[in-house]
Formats: C-alpha cells, sequence, structure tokens
C-alpha cells in the first residue's frame, strides 16, 4: 500500500504540530532523572500538551493487531532498560544508569506528529557501556536520515542505519521501525530497517512522503518478545536498548525533519 503523499502547506502543518511536541519531549527530557517515575513524568506531559493546545496521540490508543489489549493510560510512553518500546508510564523511580526512551505523539489541528529521545539516567562517566548505547541509538538515526535522498529508495537509508549499528557494534531490531503519519498517527506503510533492495516493503523517497525514522538499537545478540498481558517490548536476554524517532518529510529537494532535530546530542547533523 502506498504513501498518502502530501502537500507542502500539509507538510507545514505537519512541522508546526512537530515543533510543539518536540518542546514538550525536551522539557520531559530535562526532568528525567534519579528518583523521578514514570507518572510523573506522564503528569508533566500532560499539562504541557493542555498548555500547547495539543491533543495525545497514545492517551487511550487501542492497538488493532491486539484487541485484547486495554486503551494505552498514558500521554507519554516511557521505555525503561529491557523494556524498549510501547510502555505505559508507571510508579517505579528512574535509577542512576537506566536507559530510557521518552516517545511521545501528539495531533494538532488534525495533524500527528511523532518524536522519541534515548536517555542515559543519571551520571554519563559510571555507566560507559549504556552511555554507549543511548549514543549509538542517536547515531543509527542520523545514519538513515543522512542516507535518505528524494528520488531515492528507503533500502538505502536502511543500508546505512546497518552499516552504522554494525559499525558500533549493537543490532537493529528485525520487524520494527517507522510508519507513514499525518491525519492518523499510524499510516501505510511500515518502515522496515531489514528492508533491502527488491523488497516488498521498499518504497520509493517521492515528493509528498511523511514517514518517522525510528530503529530500535539493541545491544548484540538480542531479540525483542511482546508483552502477552499488556503493552511494552522487551529484550528476549534482558539487555537495554534505545530508540531515536524522528518524524520526516521528503519535501523538494530534501529530507525535512518534521519533529526530533532539536533533540539531543546528534553530533553531525
Amino acid at each position: 500500500m502506498a504513501f498518502r503523499l502530501r502537500t507542502q502547506d500539509q507538510i507545514d502543518a505537519i512541522a508546526a504540530t512537530g515543533a510543539l511536541v518536540e518542546r514538550v519531549l525536551a522539557g520531559a527530557a530535562d526532568l528525567t532523572r534519579p528518583g523521578v517515575t514514570g507518572l510523573e513524568l506522564d503528569e508533566h506531559v500532560r499539562a504541557a500538551l493542555a498548555e500547547h493546545a495539543l491533543e495525545s496521540s497514545l492517551l487511550g490508543y487501542t492497538d488493532p493487531d491486539r484487541p485484547e489489549r486495554s486503551p494505552f493510560r498514558g500521554v507519554l510512553s516511557i521505555n525503561l532498560n529491557d523494556t524498549v518500546a510501547n510502555a505505559e508510564p508507571d510508579d517505579r523511580p528512574l535509577r542512576d544508569g537506566d536507559v530510557v526512551t521518552l516517545d511521545l505523539a501528539a495531533v494538532h489541528g488534525g495533524w500527528h506528529a511523532d518524536g522519541a529521545v534515548p536517555l542515559l539516567v543519571g551520571d554519563v562517566d559510571r555507566h560507559p557501556e549504556h552511555a554507549a548505547l543511548v549514543a549509538s541509538a542517536h547515531a543509527v538515526t542520523a545514519a538513515a536520515l543522512h542516507a535518505a535522498r528524494p528520488g531515492g529508495l528507503w533500502s538505502e537509508a536502511a543500508e546505512a542505519a546497518r552499516q552504522e549499528a554494525s559499525r558500533r557494534g549493537v543490532t537493529i531490531a528485525p520487524g520494527y521501525g517507522g510508519h507513514g503519519i499525518g491525519r492518523d498517527l499510524h499510516e501505510p506503510p511500515g518502515v522496515r530497517f531489514e528492508t533491502g533492495p527488491g523488497d516488498p516493503s521498499d518504497f520509493l523517497l517521492a515528493p509528498g512522503t511523511v514517514f518517522t525514522i525510528e530503529p530500535i538499537v539493541l545491544q548484540s545478540g538480542d531479540s525483542l518478545v511482546e508483552d502477552e498481558s499488556g503493552w511494552g517490548v522487551r529484550t528476549r536476554g534482558g539487555s537495554p536498548g534505545a530508540c531515536r524517532e524522528l518524524t520526516v518529510a521528503v519535501s523538494g529537494s530534501v529530507v525535512r525533519v518534521l519533529c526530533g532535530s532539536g533533540l539531543g546530542a546528534w553530533g553531525s547533523l
């Protein structure tokens, strides 16, 4: 199924939502420190969303593939250590050395934007392996973005991300990636990082294409399993994972970041 191609005015509207989402997410990142709970971060984000006239895309979300799940109970997905995606906020206090990914999606004026930032809680110098994992999540997403070009294929960007992951000694979780986004939070098709040339999941980066780039980066050798009773995707071996997410659009002669460019360390980006 093809992307729903957007006009320049529509891309600008998604970018306006994205700028607000990014501002709220940056505020939550600033509060992410030892002793703070996920529920406290979620409460802060609820207030910030209201302040910016944003409506949560996550609160009350139901998974069409898992109808037995209860609707999502937070406005912010807080993925801690070995739980790497789709986790609801809870009352566990964050600890020094935790790896946490904050994932926020919201809608404004009918247009959704989605972003996530991986963080190391506490002192970076005391946890070099976890700090390297967070840096790898930033770098792998940046590699995909740098390799994406208007008129090119997604598989070229996916290959650049895989090469950067290999260079850093990490892996990208198969079966998880990005998605189209616009009037709905999740639009077709899926954006997979295992995609190669000729794969059915490959697609052309045509003008008007809007999607998310969100590789889940794992320590080598681990894999993912979904929680069978509720929300959350975790590593099978218990190692931490991290994810950096951008909302991007193919706009004219560039791939434009609509949400997420100002969050965290980006190196040469």
